[in-house]
């Protein structure tokens, strides 16, 4: 993929244009947008079918001083993880090491705090991205029904399903609730 030089500065202003793109419905439609954003700001995005057996759903690496890799795998096809995973990988880019590569959804044997650490500032990165920290205190006291949980979404501009998949992850419902809200994609 032709890119741009690494520019840190230009791939965290993308990210803003990044997350408009997790309203589009069509991976046609917001996978070229989302590559070439990132692209123009030396960041290869590249989307895999995961291998069968694969727990992965993001990596990153700096392939030179110049280029970085985001790889997706679409594991999950939903939204919520699909763009988590996205922004999560973005983060470790922007906020660790451009020598470590970075495994999303693998447990390495030799892994220390200092790595747990690290997985944890990029879950957090990602986090704020979606939703902002002006709207946190909102986001924790959401109502929990499906016509708030859209209404919120719309109002910070991202997917529905996103919203869902943050409230679950931070235990505000179960995994199983609200995931109407979630879209699925297709692997072509």
């Amino acid at each position: 993929m032709d890119c741009a030089p690494w520019n840190p500065l230009a791939f965290k202003s993308a990210l803003d244009s990044v997350r408009g793109l997790t309203r589009e419905r069509d991976p046609n439609r917001f996978l070229p947008a989302l590559q070439r954003l990132c692209a123009e700001a030396g960041v290869a995005v590249a989307i895999v079918r995961s291998p069968n057996g694969s727990r992965a759903s993001g990596a990153t690496r700096f392939l030179s001083k110049n280029k970085a890799l985001l790889l997706l795998s679409f594991r999950y096809l939903s939204d919520d993880q699909l763009w988590f995973s996205f922004f999560h990988e973005a983060g470790h880019l922007l906020l660790h090491d451009v020598k470590e590569v970075f495994v999303e959804g693998v447990k390495a044997d030799d892994s220390t705090e200092e790595l747990e650490a690290k997985e944890r500032e990029a879950n957090e990165f990602a986090f704020r991205q979606l939703i902002p920290p002006e709207f946190h205190r909102e986001f924790l006291a959401l109502p929990l029904n499906g016509f708030a949980i859209a209404r919120f979404a719309k109002r910070i501009g991202i997917a529905s399903g996103i919203v869902v998949g943050q409230l679950q992850f931070h235990r505000r419902v179960r995994p199983n609730h609200f995931n109407n809200l979630k879209r699925r994609y297709e692997w072509d």
